[in-house]
């Protein structure tokens, strides 16, 4: 089951968010038998002043799954990022994040050839591929 614009705190009561909004949101929530299994947050640009939002709400949200659904599930959360973004810098931040299960592109193709980084951006997952994966969650 996919849910969007899904309210942080009704899914993981108790747990502080960090970040600029008094209702923290998830982009999108993959539940599996009522449980949550993935959390994908929709980046369409990522600003420089922004990217650390990645790096700080997803260890929280694994952390607060961790807490919470340890005793009812035995998988792990997975955190994914989608996004349109064609900065290099930033996109290899997102990527080399430890937290961060995938980095997804809308355009995988395009963002390589333009950027031209000889494969360093290549584990980054295009948007085809993604929605292929999900049917094994």
């Amino acid at each position: 089951m996919y849910q969007t614009e899904v309210e942080a705190t009704a899914i993981f009561p108790g747990i502080t968010f960090p970040g600029r909004s008094s209702t923290p949101r998830i982009d999108v929530l993959v539940k599996k038998e009522h449980i949550p299994c993935a959390i994908i947050s929709a980046k369409w640009s990522v600003r420089h002043d922004r990217l650390n939002d990645i790096t700080n709400e997803c260890p929280v949200y694994k952390a607060a799954y961790e807490r919470i659904y340890r005793q009812t599930r035995r998988d792990r959360l997975l955190f994914y990022v989608i996004t349109n973004e064609y900065d290099p810098a930033r996109l290899n931040k997102m990527l080399d994040d430890t937290c961060v299960d995938g980095v997804v592109h809308v355009n995988k193709t395009a963002v390589v050839d333009v950027c031209q980084l000889n494969g360093r951006l290549n584990r980054m997952m295009d948007l085809a591929e993604f929605v292929a994966a999900t049917s094994s969650w």
